[in-house]
């Protein structure tokens, strides 16, 4: 481990849903403890049960916010949103800076989209296509614009990233450096984690005997790997897919936070586009 980084101690995984009226029964927040090489899940619930709040999106997401600007240092935080668009739409500055700007570029999730297209048309000389970020591709994720997700990735970078990194109570890795008195974030594609360990999400079963085995092995090749899950979250788990998936971000980020060298990056598009972890 080189230059006195210690791995986090507290680990979160959060599955990030933007709908208007039901973000925070959508959303889903892991808990868990990095201990003696073991990944202890504490609990997984939704961001409306987890804070007491209204699952309606004004009132989940800040309460989201306001929990992770207050874990403080020896914490990471796995988010499965897009911390940032293709270079190729937003050529000059930082990413910082492009974090400040953001909102007064985009007023809401459809004027993003529609600006990143027409912006991507113009580079791309007139072809109707969606740009990629370099950590997108080799990954096979989608472009953080497509109408998918461009509501996550627009709430989630407005509203969660740029009050967390402008205030600096958070930073963003690998785009940032590591800091001891701050949690670090990350951007986590719980599908790409489960491609590495050769596993299909859930939901890409058709049929309700398919899902319930792929549940089944998905949990236990998290427990293969070091994660304890108390039969509480099992039971939550195999209830709901998007609480499984928050687990697979809270172990995505547990194990890319184990030394520096994972989250720390010398790539320029990396810096300015932001990088996925699996």
């Amino acid at each position: 481990m080189g230059g006195g980084y210690e791995p986090p101690e507290e680990v979160y995984g959060v599955g990030f849903r933007a709908t208007e009226e039901s973000a925070g029964s959508e959303s889903w927040i892991t808990s868990c403890r990095a201990d003696d090489g073991a990944l202890r899940v504490e609990s997984c619930r939704t961001i409306a049960d987890e804070f007491d709040v209204d699952p309606r999106r004004e009132a989940a997401v800040p309460a989201l916010t306001r929990f992770v600007g207050g874990v403080g240092g020896g914490a990471a935080v796995g988010l499965d949103f897009p911390f940032g668009v293709p270079r190729r739409i937003v050529l000059d500055g930082s990413w910082e800076e492009f974090l400040y700007e953001f909102p007064h570029w985009f007023a809401s999730a459809a004027e993003m989209r529609e600006r990143c297209t027409v912006y991507a048309e113009l580079v791309s000389r007139g072809r109707e296509e969606l740009l990629l970020r370099s950590t997108d591709q080799p990954l096979s994720a989608i472009s953080p614009y497509d109408e998918r997700i461009a509501t996550e990735t627009f709430h989630g970078i407005r509203d969660v990233l740029r009050p967390l990194v402008t205030s600096g109570r958070a930073v963003a890795v690998p785009i940032q450096e590591p800091d001891p008195e701050r949690p670090s974030l990350l951007e986590v594609y719980p599908a790409g984690t489960l491609d590495t360990m050769s596993l299909a999400p859930p939901g890409s079963e058709p049929d309700p005997e398919g899902r319930d085995t792929c549940r089944d092995v998905i949990v236990s090749r998290l427990v293969d790997a070091g994660v304890e899950l108390s039969d509480e979250v099992r039971d939550v788990v195999y209830e709901d897919d998007d609480a499984l998936l928050a687990v697979v971000v809270a172990f995505a980020t547990y194990r890319n936070t184990l030394d520096a060298g994972g989250i720390r990056t010398a790539d320029e598009g990396h810096a300015h586009e932001g990088y996925i972890y699996v």
